[in-house]
């Protein structure tokens, strides 16, 4: 029977390193994309585009439960239904009201 070991911090680091790296990569990416396009300064103001600096800040902030701040940052709080519920081919992907709104 196989017991249930634990990897040490540096067998993580080894064996997920480059598929986290493929992925900062990926996000780099797409906001070099929007920097080219055209109406990037309106995408910039948006509560999407703020969402996504905000969790970039808090991975990097050092702090433990970096996905459970991530995760309430995008989520809606709100306790109540919404009326007009939003079909999934649309759905946003973050709270519209990100801290910071304006």
């Amino acid at each position: 029977m196989r017991q249930n070991i634990k990897p040490t911090a540096m067998e993580l680091l080894e064996w997920d390193f480059v598929k986290c790296r493929s992925r900062l990569l990926e996000i780099a990416a797409f906001i070099d994309r929007i920097d080219r396009f055209g109406g990037s300064e309106e995408a910039r103001k948006d509560f999407r585009y703020r969402a996504l600096f905000q969790a970039l800040e808090i991975i990097s902030s050092g702090k433990q439960n970096r996905v459970r701040e991530i995760l309430l940052l995008l989520s809606d709080p709100t306790l109540q239904p919404l009326e007009d519920v939003l079909p999934p081919e649309i759905a946003q992907g973050a709270w519209r009201n990100v801290p910071g709104d304006h």
